[in-house]
């Protein structure tokens, strides 16, 4: 599993393509890597490789091409090994130059090879494999799993050499996890196999440093990393690099150990040997360190020296990266030029080839983009008349209730302004009238046409009654005045008086009144059905529940009459729904019906709302 490092194949397959147009020449070695590319026999395979191996990390990227170019020759049986060992190769140079993905696959590709062959004491590529993963790839749990499995290969053929080599690796990954306690336990059975197998004392002195190391980060252990380090200190051999390096680690394991005036005398030795180091990192962890120990010891002057020599050095470094970043690309692209006269006469018998398959790709793209234009715009054509189609139902639809919402809006103004007429005019002339003929009977009580005043009166009380009721019915007042709920009660009230009737009301409570207009329909909808009811029902009871939802509110009303069909309930016409349904399509409502012959009739009404304080 290469993660999302793969993600960079577009960068990979150019890089590929320009190494694919090199060719080398010009130096002795270059003749001799075109003698090479040339000859595809296994003895210049074989001389190739040992080559590769040899160079792999001065100039890898001359080696890249010669080997890709038999990586897909026919294999036989004899040329597996072989053919693995060059894939290892190629995972080698690859990872020399940075490009760690295609490193890892043609390791991935030399190990399959060396199973294949039977090689299965030690495989060299799985080994490569973890220490990429360990390292370039940044995936330690991949790298864990596969050193698990070389560890447990060596254990089974009792290759002890290897073993101590994976071992010493292995102890590598669990340090990058951060499993230190493991990680000292198995560079510690790697120590203890190599002094068993009296090893070399270059190995043993590496092995006794990682102890001391790996010792110095457990707190129980701490103190033993004096130890591991003073015996490290007799391995150590007479040249430069081993001596500046081991002292640079001495310094580090004195410092966790708080031996910090020792520790100081190691780092100053080390920075001594600066001309021994192949890298200028060390000598900035060098630095660090010194600038560490000064401020623990409460040198502020020696650490303000030694961390602006860090910071010098850190910013060389970054810049030294960038050159280096550059060289290598300049090397890859001197590759390339060198190789392109090769690859261009390689490339020559298929041209024309090439050419005719380019036309006829090319004939069958355009076939195939010109059918997909018709085809995507024959669908646009259809879907745009689709939407057009649509936008102008909707317009249609939008106009019907804008006209619905002026007639009914209309439709009650005008009975406001009746109502108004009625109470104002006309109920004041009665008034008037009523008055003067209080008058004329005080000054002709004697007079024997008395009695027929008197029946003038009451037709005049009559007559303003049922001014009064018209004026009530067309707009009340109490629906004015105090809201939704308390018109509907008194709306039943008269009901009940005048038509002897059951009637229940039930409602949940709203914290404010609703839009006038959205009261005044509400209100016209219950006087529909009750109207309804009472004419055609034959009903001796009615129950109406308004509750609350989330958008709004919900009747429920019911009566108990006879009845009628609902499947003939589209045909309102019959039924008095017309003003019903027209008022609910006013509000933006929705209406269900639901009813059986003789069992009563069920109107459920949804009316979303916007609640506004009354004015």
């Amino acid at each position: 599993m290469l993660k999302s490092r793969f993600s960079k194949r577009g960068f990979h397959v150019l890089l590929q393509f320009w190494i694919g147009l090199t060719v080398f020449a010009g130096t002795e070695a270059d003749s001799t890597l075109i003698r090479l590319r040339l000859d595809q026999t296994q003895e210049a395979t074989e001389e190739l490789i040992n080559l590769g191996f040899k160079g792999r990390y001065d100039s890898p990227a001359k080696y890249i091409l010669p080997a890709r170019s038999r990586v897909n020759l026919p294999s036989t049986n004899d040329q597996l090994l072989l053919k693995a060992k060059l894939h290892n190769l190629l995972g080698l140079l690859y990872r020399n130059i940075g490009i760690a993905d295609s490193s890892a696959l043609y390791f991935l590709k030399a190990s399959a090879g060396y199973s294949e062959h039977g090689l299965n004491r030690f495989n060299s590529a799985e080994y490569n494999l973890m220490n990429l993963y360990a390292t370039q790839l940044d995936d330690p749990t991949e790298a864990l799993r596969i050193g698990k499995n070389l560890v447990s290969t060596t254990r089974d053929f009792d290759d002890v050499p290897n073993l101590i080599m994976t071992l010493d690796a292995l102890a590598q990954v669990y340090w990058k996890l951060d499993s230190v306690k493991v990680a000292l336990q198995t560079a510690y059975e790697a120590l203890r196999m190599s002094r068993n197998q009296n090893a070399d004392s270059g190995q043993l002195g590496l092995l006794f440093r990682k102890v001391a190391l790996y010792s110095c980060f457990l707190p129980e252990k701490r103190a033993s990393s004096l130890l591991f380090l003073d015996s490290a200190e007799m391995y150590i051999g007479s040249g430069c690099f081993e001596s500046a390096t081991f002292l640079s680690l001495k310094g580090e394991i004195l410092e966790m150990n708080e031996h910090y005036g020792e520790a100081l005398i190691a780092l100053e030795e080390a920075e001594s040997h600066q001309n021994c180091f192949d890298s200028p990192s060390a000598l900035e962890t060098i630095y660090y360190r010194t600038y560490s120990v000064a401020l623990a010891t409460g040198n502020t002057e020696l650490a303000l020296n030694y961390i602006s020599k860090h910071d010098s050095i850190h910013s060389v470094l970054i810049d030294e990266a960038k050159v280096t970043a550059i060289n290598n690309f300049q090397t890859l692209y001197e590759t390339e030029k060198k190789e392109a006269s090769i690859v261009r006469l390689e490339q020559a018998n298929h041209i024309s080839d090439l050419q005719r398959n380019f036309f006829i790709v090319l004939t069958f793209l355009f076939l195939a983009i010109s059918t997909a234009v018709i085809i995507i715009y024959s669908n646009r054509l259809r879907h745009n008349k689709m939407l057009s189609e649509e936008r102008i139902a909707k317009l249609e639809q939008e106009r019907e209730v804008m006209n619905l919402q002026s007639m009914l809006y209309a439709q009650e103004e005008e009975r406001r302004r009746i109502a108004r007429d009625l109470h104002d005019g006309i109920g004041a002339l009665l008034s008037a009238v009523k008055l003067h003929i209080n008058n004329i009977e005080s000054e002709i009580k004697k007079l024997t046409e008395l009695d027929i005043l008197k029946s003038t009166e009451e037709v005049i009380d009559r007559a303003n009654s049922e001014v009064r009721r018209v004026a009530h019915n067309m707009m009340p007042g109490v629906l004015v005045k105090l809201g939704l709920f308390e018109g509907i009660e008194d709306f039943f009230d008269r009901m009940r008086e005048s038509a002897k009737i059951k009637i229940s009301f039930t409602y949940d409570d709203f914290e404010d009144r609703f839009e006038n207009k959205t009261e005044v329909m509400i209100y016209r909808i219950v006087q529909e059905l009750v109207n309804n009811t009472l004419k055609h029902a034959s009903a001796s009871e009615i129950k109406l529940m308004i509750k609350r939802t989330p958008d709004g509110l919900q009747m429920n009303y019911k009566d108990d009459g006879m009845g009628f069909d609902a499947t003939i309930v589209e045909d309102p016409e019959n039924f008095g729904l017309s003003g019903i349904k027209s008022r609910v399509n006013f509000l933006e409502g929705a209406m269900t019906v639901s009813s059986v012959q003789g069992q009563g009739v069920h109107f459920i009404i949804s009316v979303p709302l916007n609640q506004t304080e009354a004015v």
